[in-house]
């Protein structure tokens, strides 16, 4: 005996929301992930320039270039901010802070912001990280 047409309308409509439904939450997941992953790098790049802004007027106060990063993004931690490094160079190549150097001696400060991501699919991606490199004469 045939089936009604409606019956098999019915069939037909739910064969494809079987087939489309994971195809679908994949997509809206990873769309998840992907926003993610980009909004807190966003913050995290944010937060790494204030510092070095920052840095900018007080060179010398690391602490405080710290504090500011920590200011700029609230929920990061001390251990999300590593002390900001400061290095110097001569000539573009490496050189102790304290020597002296007949260009000028550049100091370079690099800030770092790191955060833990978990994502829901995108499993490579699971920490952000924000950089800014401060260099003054």
């Amino acid at each position: 005996m045939p089936m009604p047409r409606q019956l098999r309308r019915l069939g037909i409509a739910t064969t494809e929301l079987a087939v489309l439904a994971p195809i679908l939450t994949l997509l809206l997941f990873g769309t998840h992930d992907i926003a993610q992953v980009m909004l807190t790098s966003l913050r995290l790049e944010r937060a790494a320039r204030t510092g070095a802004q920052f840095a900018l007027a007080k060179p010398q106060d690391l602490t405080a270039v710290r504090n500011a990063v920590l200011a700029a993004a609230p929920g990061l931690t001390l251990a999300n901010v590593p002390m900001p490094v400061q290095s110097c160079e001569c000539a573009s190549s490496p050189a102790s802070c304290s020597a002296t150097c007949p260009g000028g001696l550049v100091r370079v400060i690099t800030v770092v912001a790191t955060q833990t991501l978990t994502p829901l699919l995108l499993t490579n991606r699971t920490q952000g990280v924000g950089n800014a490199v401060v260099r003054l004469r």
